[in-house]
């Protein structure tokens, strides 16, 4: 085997690890995706279970409740992944 078709071979290995390592990156993203939504609506089910009249539904504190258990969402994600969530990850994560 000539020295060209050692750096072929060596390119090839890599990016087919390169392909590996990116898809068990998406699984691990779409993994703390999940986790972080279904953290998210069982904390908006317990949220709902608590409010008694649909007046309960216009009082800001509720607003801010929402808006708590979102951003409780965007820190852990960053936390995981070291960046930002996109706006169409929040949208798939939050509604």
């Amino acid at each position: 085997m000539n020295n060209n078709e050692n750096i072929t071979t060596s390119k090839k290995r890599r990016i087919r690890r390169y392909k590996i390592d990116e898809i068990n990156s998406k699984i691990e993203l779409d993994e703390i995706k999940t986790k972080i939504e279904s953290d998210a609506e069982k904390k908006v089910i317990q949220l709902n279970n608590n409010i008694n009249s649909l007046n309960d539904y216009c009082k800001p504190e509720i607003g801010n409740l929402l808006l708590n258990i979102m951003k409780t969402g965007a820190d852990e994600f960053k936390e995981k992944t070291g960046r930002n969530m996109t706006y169409s990850e929040m949208r798939q994560m939050f509604g």
